[in-house]
């Protein structure tokens, strides 16, 4: 929670005569009513000062429907309306005015430095009432706590709330609201709104330090309480309320996925049969991450955590479909050939899973690279399974070669056609097509675009 902030006295527009005389009746009448306002108050006559503003403001709306181009008229109206507390009104009032005043530099001082000056008391006015909170109860325990007197501290609490908000409203730009109403909203459990906020504030300066730690600090403490109770629900609520209004938020769906993954894991260890349904859910939100990836790398990580988490939940065919994407772009990936013949394997197709056993024998580290190709396809024999194939297919891009027992097996890989032939001796004893996806259909699926290197937590 940021400390006070340091005020500004009110200034007042000089009015001279000739201005006057020539001046909207209403806006005249109505900055008369804020003078004349400002002095009542100046004696503690804060009723009466109250009421004298309101008809400033009266005659202030008048005036600039009347005369919208008294650029004077639009600071007197901001200033009335913060006096009457309409804290958003008197903002877009502010707006006016200091986008017509650019040019007459005291004008424009004296309408942002009374601006400023209204958005000091109700920041401060927030900070004060937060503070009043914590003095009846730590307001990090407000949220949990059964003590009777938490319900006055959250009353409190609520309204710092107010006065932030109204401080927000008042001034969009002064950034310094934006995380201490995050602070009050949290505190109050209303996270996705905290979240909003920070948001709101972000999008003005996206490098703002105080912003994008509390955005930061915000969720993993929130979390860590909730996953210490052992409460994952409540902790997978939290991160969907943090996601209603920012969707595609990459730290967020990420966090969501592994609370969900291992919520899995322990609901597994205790075999509840709702396991599957907490690893299915981890699925969708590793999906979802996978789209939000900023680059290739983080991309391909989500969607090997997202077939994981399929198989963990019993989704055999569509954990096989996102590994058979990752191997398209990353064919000589020997862990994810190998989690492609699993996957074949789990779905019962036993041909599928057989044949692609050839693919990850020859990228095994037991196998050797040939390392001239075009003197090695000379020496094939014309008329054996090799010879056929080499006129068929042409040279292989790579030929590996490995012992099974006493044989040598060599194992041609055409990459650009995704397929791999293994002849022992000429004979062709196996092959494997990595482009086509199982046997039920040769109509390769629709996989996620993924490259760069995976990780597996």
């Amino acid at each position: 929670m940021k400390n006070m902030a340091t005020g500004l006295a009110l200034l007042a527009l000089a009015i001279c005569a000739g201005t006057a005389a020539a001046r909207n009746f209403h806006c005249a009448g109505g900055i008369q009513y804020v003078i004349q306002g400002t002095k009542e108050k100046d004696k503690g006559n804060l009723e009466d000062a109250h009421r004298i503003f309101g008809k400033g403001v009266a005659q202030l709306r008048q005036c600039t429907t009347e005369d919208p181009n008294d650029s004077e008229a639009w600071s007197y109206l901001g200033w009335a309306l913060a006096e009457v507390d309409s804290a958003a009104e008197a903002g877009a009032a502010f707006d006016e005015a200091e986008k017509r005043l650019v040019g007459n530099t005291k004008a424009l001082t004296i309408a942002t430095q009374n601006r400023k000056s209204y958005w000091v008391n109700y920041y401060n006015d927030g900070l004060s009432k937060y503070k009043s909170a914590d003095s009846v109860l730590a307001v990090k325990e407000i949220l949990t706590s059964t003590d009777p007197k938490a319900a006055e501290a959250k009353a409190r609490l609520a309204l710092s709330e107010t006065s932030f908000r109204k401080a927000v409203a008042l001034s969009p730009k002064e950034l310094g609201a934006y995380n201490n109403l995050a602070i009050v909203l949290a505190l109050q459990g209303k996270f996705a709104e905290a979240n909003a906020v920070i948001e709101a504030g972000l999008k003005l300066d996206p490098e703002n330090k105080d912003l994008k730690d509390r955005k930061a600090s915000m969720v993993v403490n929130a979390l860590a309480d909730k996953l210490k109770a052992g409460d994952y629900e409540g902790g997978l609520a939290l991160l969907d309320q943090m996601l209603v209004n920012s969707p595609n938020d990459y730290d967020r769906l990420v966090q969501a996925a592994q609370t969900s993954f291992e919520y899995g894991e322990k609901l597994e260890e205790k075999k509840d049969p709702g396991a599957k349904a907490a690893y299915a859910r981890a699925q969708g939100y590793y999906g979802r991450a996978a789209a939000a990836g900023a680059d290739a790398g983080a991309k391909k990580d989500m969607t090997y955590n997202q077939a994981i988490a399929a198989q963990k939940a019993g989704a055999d065919v569509e954990s096989a479909k996102l590994v058979w994407g990752l191997v398209q772009d990353n064919p000589k990936d020997k862990a994810l050939q190998g989690m492609l013949r699993s996957s074949y394997d789990r779905m019962g197709s036993k041909k599928k899973a057989d044949d692609q056993v050839w693919v990850v024998l020859g990228l095994n580290d037991t196998a050797t690279p040939v390392t001239d190709v075009p003197g090695y396809t000379a020496k094939v024999v014309k008329t054996s399974d090799a010879g056929k194939t080499l006129t068929a297919q042409g040279n292989p891009e790579e030929v590996r070669q490995f012992k099974s027992g006493e044989t040598q097996i060599d194992l041609w890989y055409y990459w650009n056609k995704k397929q791999v032939f293994a002849f022992a001796g000429g004979r062709q004893v196996g092959s494997a097509n990595w482009g086509e996806f199982g046997p039920e259909t040769q109509a390769a699926p629709a996989a996620p675009k993924s490259a760069g290197a995976a990780t597996k937590g």
